[in-house]
């Protein structure tokens, strides 16, 4: 399965990738690194990806840093940042949780 590249700035990538992360994901898209492979040091998380609502297909993955990394069929790859004010109080808990075990 083949995804045509888009042209677009890193402005323009950042704003589309944005508005295709689903709500109960609350992600922050932060840089567009563009058209680039996801480095060896990365593992991909929540299995096997997502499409989102206007079919763009993305996954997310995770070093052992806690950096994060998703990458989008089509329009590169992106760092991004969990936005633990939009989260319920018991997913930001967890998180927290799982932040200070690191």
């Amino acid at each position: 399965m083949s995804h045509a590249t888009r042209l677009l700035t890193p402005d323009q990538a950042i704003a589309i990738a944005q508005e295709n992360i689903q709500a109960n994901h609350h992600i922050t898209i932060t840089a567009c690194l563009g058209q680039v492979d996801v480095p060896s040091c990365f593992a991909q998380v929540g299995g096997g990806g997502v499409t989102s609502k206007d079919g763009l297909h993305y996954s997310q993955w995770s070093n052992e840093k806690g950096e994060l990394l998703i990458m989008f069929a089509g329009l590169g790859l992106f760092t991004y940042q969990l936005d633990y004010d939009r989260m319920p109080a018991g997913l930001r808990q967890w998180h927290t949780q799982q932040d200070d075990n690191e």
